[in-house]
């Protein structure tokens, strides 16, 4: 199984997680606090961390607490399969033909996204996330839609908290800065991609 470290400052429970995570077959380093888990992180690699941060420090996922012991397991088994998948970690190849707008291209076989010749690095639900907005171009994606497609994307059991759809389309504004595309919020309805004016 995976390689994890957890950083929980609560002693009972980063025990507990540690115990739960190792009985499920992963190996388990734990650190109390940020500090300590930077230097871990600086001289071993992990395949996942859990940690009791949220979606805005840059985690791919996040549940609250109290939170049940199968879904932790799900949730990590999800992430850990979706890590494994092209988009990560690999070389980035130049731009395939695909679909895009103004200057950003979508190659859905490897899954990977540019802008102009500089590729863009994203998470699987980013990469959903961009590419129904693409193919949707101009029109509006109902926040049902992302969900559902996150949903089916990774098979997940339980799906997603919608209010971190808003944490996915803050991301991925900022890593579409300097291009002419935006990513509109269109109230009540859902999201809309469109290209700038000239």
């Amino acid at each position: 199984m995976a390689h994890l470290l957890i950083v929980e400052d609560d002693e009972l429970l980063r025990d507990g997680l540690s115990a739960q995570l190792m009985q499920a077959g992963h190996r388990v380093a734990t650190a109390q606090d940020g500090n300590a888990a930077l230097q871990m992180l600086q001289s071993t690699a992990f395949e996942g961390v859990v940690l009791d941060l949220g979606l805005n420090a840059g985690a791919d996922d996040y549940l609250t607490k109290p939170f049940n012991r199968d879904e932790l397991l799900a949730r990590l088994q999800s992430m850990l399969r979706r890590a494994s998948l092209p988009a990560f970690g690999q070389p980035s190849p130049a731009p395939a033909p695909g679909s895009g707008v103004g200057n950003l291209r979508l190659d859905p076989l490897l899954p990977r996204a540019w802008l102009g010749s500089e590729a863009i690095d994203l998470t699987q639900r980013e990469w959903v996330l961009l590419d129904l907005l693409v193919r949707h171009s101009g029109r509006v994606v109902s926040r049902e839609d992302v969900l559902a497609a996150w949903q089916s994307e990774a098979g997940e059991a339980g799906g997603v908290a919608s209010n971190a759809l808003e944490v996915y389309v803050h991301r991925l504004r900022r890593k579409l800065a300097g291009s002419t595309l935006n990513i509109r919020n269109i109230r009540g309805l859902g999201y809309m991609l469109e290209a700038a004016s000239a």
